[in-house]
């Protein structure tokens, strides 16, 4: 049975691309799948193998003893097919194509280049050569490993086309079957729902304020997902629109539905 191991060292064990769309079908698939992500403890979730490594609640450690301490769990455990999901892991994922006899997949969930120039903790000064850097290194990585998966068509155009393939963020045609069993009724109320993480470039801030001009009373927010930057929650708290959110958290895939 070959054996897949999915690796991330900022999504949490549970993220829907990673473990619903991917790690969950490959399982079905027959495959042997491991996921190494930060997470609590050992156990396996449905024909899934999750392998706990340590949340680090700062980037520099998480993006340099984080990193490293992934490749060398990750080259013990003599996959046959490695498949990484975050920038910082670039290093590793040209590592393991070189040091072992396994293929490399990078799965690449947004366009990290142009990510960068909006993300309030890299110091603007260097934003643009942060940025530079990082699509370098993703070419570098595009030249070495043996498969590109993206989430989009317009972030594929940026790999070479031999080895890319598009994987988009569709929900699970099981999930939608879900939601269709169950008998929606209008009450008469007016609900929002925002489903992932809370970053200011996907416009948390404007949605929060957007809910203080809404002028029919009963009409709220429902906030499903989390952050790992708590100054983004304090800023949204302090916002008028806040009095309308329900903030739940993190809720799994199939009662999100």
């Amino acid at each position: 049975m070959k054996h897949v191991v999915h690796l991330t060292t900022v999504h949490q064990p549970f993220d829907v691309r990673i473990f619903y769309r991917e790690c969950k079908t490959l399982a079905q698939a027959g495959y042997c799948v491991s996921l190494i992500a930060p997470h609590t403890a050992r156990e396996v979730v449905d024909g899934v193998e999750i392998i706990p490594i340590p949340r680090f609640t700062h980037r520099l450690p998480r993006m340099s003893q984080g990193v490293w301490a992934i490749y060398w769990l990750a080259r013990r455990m003599q996959a046959d097919l490695y498949h990484f999901h975050d920038p910082e892991l670039l290093p590793v994922g040209i590592c393991l194509k070189q040091t072992t006899s396994s293929c490399v997949v990078y799965d690449v969930h947004e366009n990290h280049p142009q990510k960068i120039l909006a993300k309030r903790w890299v110091p603007l000064l260097v934003r643009h050569f942060a940025s530079w850097s990082v699509s370098a290194l993703e070419r570098v990585a595009a030249s070495v490993v043996d498969g590109i998966v993206t989430a989009t068509g317009h972030i594929a155009m940026r790999f070479p086309r031999e080895k890319t393939q598009v994987v988009r963020n569709y929900p699970a045609l099981s999930t939608l079957g879900l939601a269709m069993e169950r008998q929606r009724v209008y009450e008469g109320n007016y609900t929002l729902i925002y489903t992932g993480g809370w970053t200011d470039h996907r416009g948390i801030y404007q949605i929060i304020q957007a809910l203080a001009y809404v002028k029919t009373p009963q009409a709220r927010l429902v906030l499903l997902g989390r952050t790992i930057d708590h100054h983004i929650v304090e800023a949204a708290r302090k916002l008028p629109g806040f009095r309308r959110v329900d903030y739940r958290g993190y809720v799994p895939y199939e009662v999100m539905y």
